[in-house]
């Protein structure tokens, strides 16, 4: 099994059954390994080796590529393979501008309409993070840190932002994992500073949401995002790896 293969069939290893997984699985498992950071951006996607992998044939492929590129977490080539998408440093910035745009009025609307479980919710998140990271395991860790802005967006009463939030915070993945510092591929005593520091950002920000204090939580989202984007560094990029690993 090569790399591409573990990284894929990483989400696979509690699957029960030998059946073709669905197109919805599919997409699922691709998606996790990108959101995770255990496919890097540049990554080939060939649709053979990913038929290969999934037990399906090509045609089934393709149209999960085309899903993930509607995402813009996948770019299609013609006449090449597909490869995980790698936001241009002007897309990055635009990505956090929209979300600067979009989260003050999602965490005032939380802020207005949560209710104490969803707020016990973020604050089980934000343990399951430092948990995840405490046990070194860097792609739960990852996943728990976005799934606490996708909680947010959830309860503030405005789906329509949630939903495009939801793709920004997809997005901002590929931008942390190409130029990003904390969630750098090689773990670094700086890098898990940052990462330390995004736990306790959030853990403030659930304080002022449970004082129900809407100001004070537009403030801490804006520096937190502002402090995130500080991170990047525009001058190195992660370089590209083999597709079976990062697919397990």
């Amino acid at each position: 099994m090569n790399m591409l293969d573990t990284r894929i069939d990483h989400d696979a290893s509690t699957g029960g059954g030998t059946a073709a997984p669905s197109d919805d699985a599919m997409y699922e498992r691709m998606i996790n390994a990108i959101l995770e950071h255990r496919l890097l951006p540049g990554t080939r996607l060939g649709e053979d080796k990913l038929a290969g992998i999934f037990g399906v044939s090509r045609t089934r492929v393709r149209p999960v590529l085309v899903r993930l590129a509607h995402d813009r977490l996948v770019t299609l080539r013609p006449h090449r393979s597909a490869a995980v998408a790698s936001p241009s440093a002007e897309e990055a910035r635009e990505v956090f501008e929209a979300r600067r745009l979009i989260e003050p009025r999602l965490v005032s609307g939380f802020v207005q309409h949560a209710s104490a479980a969803e707020i016990d919710a973020l604050r089980q998140c934000v343990r399951d993070e430092q948990a995840a990271r405490s046990h070194g395991d860097r792609h739960k860790a990852i996943r728990h840190s976005g799934q606490f802005h996708g909680l947010l967006a959830q309860g503030a009463g405005q789906q329509t932002l949630a939903a495009i939030l939801q793709d920004l915070i997809s997005r901002t993945s590929l931008v942390l994992m190409l130029y990003g510092q904390s969630d750098a591929v090689q773990a670094s005593p700086e890098s898990l500073r940052l990462s330390n520091c995004r736990c306790v950002e959030h853990e403030r920000l659930i304080d002022a949401i449970s004082l129900r204090d809407a100001p004070m939580a537009v403030t801490l989202m804006l520096e937190h995002l502002q402090d995130l984007e500080s991170t990047l560094c525009f001058e190195t990029a992660a370089a590209e790896v083999d597709l079976g690993s990062m697919l397990a």
